[in-house]
């Protein structure tokens, strides 16, 4: 009897997440589709360097579904000052996280020539492997404040701050890729530098909500006595973290590999691949997003429950 009520809540949960998840993936789909317009090479040396980047950067997400959990169970114990506590650890774990790896990618860029890919194809993609590099750190950055929204389960703020960016990437991706407007014509380039603007810019805006929204107003208040970082609370957030960066880096490593290899072969191959493998990416997004609701109820229901037994 109980099964529709909760099926409703959940998807009512997860509506929003997975359109947030969606838009990201369009995103990446618009970026193929323009700098595809200008020939095949850009798509393979973009395939090239999401293959390098994709498990690192997974690595990072990862970290941050950690803060979901923990956000969710402290809410569930109507703790705010907890909630907080979470938050700035949680953003501090995973600003050093993505920073170390966009430095590690950065200085590494010049693998791709070590891979056994076309040396044209490789040529384009380590610039755009450089800015991809930079970027993993504002978006990860984006997506701790985003599982904390969502740990409290408010999953429209993020959602609402994505779908504006798209408008925005596609407008400076027809500044830069195609040098309009007295832009420079950077091709794939300009898409990385689309996509980091971008990210910083949707950064920013979470950052923005998170200090001014009311119902954020009071866990943002205990900051002077919650923000203070503690080896514990760290150990907790990677206890969670780390075994789910090893799960997604398992299921996108198969991927990366794979692009790697189509490079192999030929670079129409690669573009190929890249071009499926984003299109077929929708589908895992919905059943991504539906866990994501069901595992923030599972944790908000799991500090509720622990609070009334102390209480």
């Amino acid at each position: 009897m109980l099964l529709m009520p909760e099926a409703r809540a959940t998807l009512k949960l997860a509506a929003p997440i997975i359109l947030g998840e969606l838009v990201q993936m369009s995103l990446h789909l618009i970026d193929t589709a323009m700098v595809g317009a200008i020939n095949y090479q850009q798509i393979a040396a973009a395939a090239l360097s999401l293959a390098v980047i994709n498990i690192p950067f997974v690595i990072c997400i990862g970290l941050t579904i950690a803060i979901s959990q923990m956000v969710s169970m402290a809410n569930g114990r109507n703790d705010a000052a907890k909630v907080s506590h979470y938050l700035y650890n949680g953003f501090c774990l995973c600003l050093l996280a993505s920073v170390i790896i966009a430095i590690a990618i950065y200085a590494g860029s010049d693998i791709v020539f070590h891979l056994k890919q076309d040396p044209v194809i490789a040529a384009l993609a380590e610039p755009f492997l450089q800015v991809m590099a930079l970027s993993i750190i504002p978006v990860t950055l984006f997506f701790s404040l985003k599982m904390f929204t969502d740990g409290l389960e408010f999953t429209r703020t993020a959602m609402i701050i994505s779908v504006l960016s798209m408008p925005l990437n596609v407008f400076i991706n027809y500044l830069l890729i195609f040098g309009n407007f007295g832009f420079p014509r950077l091709e794939l380039l300009g898409a990385g530098y689309g996509t980091l603007i971008t990210r910083i810019l949707m950064f920013i805006a979470m950052l923005f909500v998170l200090f001014r929204a009311k119902v954020f107003r009071r866990y943002v208040a205990v900051r002077s006595r919650q923000w203070t970082l503690k080896w514990q609370t760290w150990i907790e957030l990677l206890y969670i973290g780390i075994p789910s960066s090893l799960q997604i880096t398992m299921e996108a490593g198969a991927f990366a590999v794979s692009g790697i290899l189509a490079g192999i072969v030929s670079p129409v191959a690669q573009a190929a691949h890249q071009i499926a493998l984003i299109i077929a990416s929708f589908t895992f997004m919905v059943s991504m997003g539906l866990a994501q609701a069901g595992s923030i109820r599972v944790s908000n229901a799991f500090g509720r429950s622990a609070w009334d037994k102390i209480y």
